[in-house]
């Protein structure tokens, strides 16, 4: 960005990543007690997008017809709405093949693992996707001891392992906090501030 006299404007990464992570903390903390209040209640979840989110989201698509554009070609605007993660969800690819008669050549995004570009584009035609909300986890509730430090599996029972990770920020305070993994997965109940009498749950 730069102001209307060309000179670059400075943005201080630092309070603009604590004011997000502020509103992140929030975020997380109605969610515990949504997810809390659906565990007494004793009904099903939904989807856990449902639980962590107080907000409506879609996502959409749409194109400019050939007669609206300075080229004579229609445009495709594609949104999927997926919101930002760690790691995130969408990878950028560059698919090429000159040795068939139909060679490829297709510039897009995708999903680690899919065998094809979701959202992108070839010398002829592009193509979007709209998000249908698809199941991408899966939260476990577990049978754990008095002081949740050790869970049972299949008929035993197993200790949680415990590490302490380090995020350092640039020109801040490091981030520290600890990771408790079971069979299935890391323990959530921590990082939504559950109360002490909910179940042990795992991502």
């Amino acid at each position: 960005l730069e102001k209307s006299q060309g000179t670059p404007m400075q943005v201080d990464n630092v309070k603009w990543l604590e004011s997000w992570q502020g509103r992140f903390r929030a975020s997380n903390k109605r969610a515990g007690k949504k997810l809390s209040e659906t565990l007494k209640a004793g009904i099903p979840w939904g989807s856990f997008e449902d639980i962590l989110s107080d907000e409506p989201h879609e996502s959409n698509n749409w194109v400019i017809g050939p007669q609206h554009t300075v080229s004579g070609k229609p445009l495709l605007s594609n949104d999927p709405h997926i919101r930002f993660g760690a790691p995130g969800v969408w990878f950028a690819v560059h698919l090429v093949d000159d040795s068939s008669e139909q060679a490829i050549n297709v510039t897009g995004v995708t999903f680690p693992g899919v065998p094809a570009v979701m959202s992108g584009r070839n010398r002829n035609i592009a193509w979007g996707v709209t998000n249908t909300g698809a199941d991408v986890q899966d939260l476990f509730v577990l049978e754990a001891n008095s002081d949740k430090t050790k869970i049972k599996r299949l008929g035993f029972w197993e200790s949680l392992s415990r590490r302490d990770e380090v995020i350092e920020v640039k020109g801040g305070k490091s981030e520290k906090f600890t990771v408790y993994d079971s069979f299935y997965g890391p323990t959530i109940n921590h990082v939504f501030d559950l109360p002490k009498e909910s179940p042990l749950i795992a991502l």
